[in-house]
């Protein structure tokens, strides 16, 4: 399984990894999902999307609440909480917990309004 999905459709999303209902993939190439993510329902994705942990000796993922929603190219990384209906820019890279209802950009994501 995992063969064929990362040669036929280019993206990694490990078996371990929990995954809400209504989970969508827009334009699903070079994303990566590591098995210690949790993510809530109405999860999306867009193309280049690689969330998991920050490195060998610390294995902690992010938890992903519901209704979120993630532009091309975002990295998300670490022990982080991102809050429900939250929105992240195209490029961003998080590595700080989101609260709910939140919009967050840039190549460091800072939190830019609360919806």
């Amino acid at each position: 399984y995992r063969i064929i999905t990362e040669c036929f459709f280019g993206y990694e999303i490990q078996a371990a990894a929990t995954i809400g209902r209504r989970f969508t993939i827009h334009h699903g190439y070079a994303v990566v999902i590591n098995k210690n993510v949790v993510a809530g329902d109405d999860f999306t994705i867009r193309h280049g999307v690689t969330i998991g942990n920050r490195g060998a000796d610390n294995m902690a993922c992010p938890h992903i609440g519901n209704g979120v929603e993630l532009g091309a190219n975002v990295i998300i990384l670490g022990d982080i909480t991102l809050g429900n209906n939250v929105t992240v820019g195209a490029g961003s890279v998080v590595l700080d917990s989101v609260p709910d209802n939140a919009l967050v950009v840039g190549e460091k994501a800072r939190v830019k309004v609360i919806k």
